[in-house]
């Protein structure tokens, strides 16, 4: 996986897959290293901003979750993940 990451670190479809990923594992931590990563990339997926939510909150970090949440409900205000 690493190999493709560098080959083109700029793929945003990767970082998203790859954080996706390892939160299903349960890797938290570097899950949101990719998803965090992935959001600066294009901050124009919303299903990144969804993963990345649930990683905060498997985390316990209730403040980045908030921040996170708030951010997305501006920039997608029809996307029912974020109420």
């Amino acid at each position: 996986m690493l190999f493709r990451s560098q080959l083109n670190p700029t793929d945003v479809r990767y970082w998203q897959n790859l954080g996706a990923v390892l939160a299903e594992k349960g890797e938290f931590s570097q899950a949101r290293s990719c998803l965090e990563h992935a959001l600066a990339l294009d901050p124009g997926h919303p299903t990144t901003y969804a993963n990345l939510l649930k990683v905060y909150q498997q985390m316990g970090d209730q403040d980045s979750s908030m921040r996170l949440l708030e951010e997305a409900q501006k920039r997608f205000p029809k996307d029912k993940r974020f109420p």
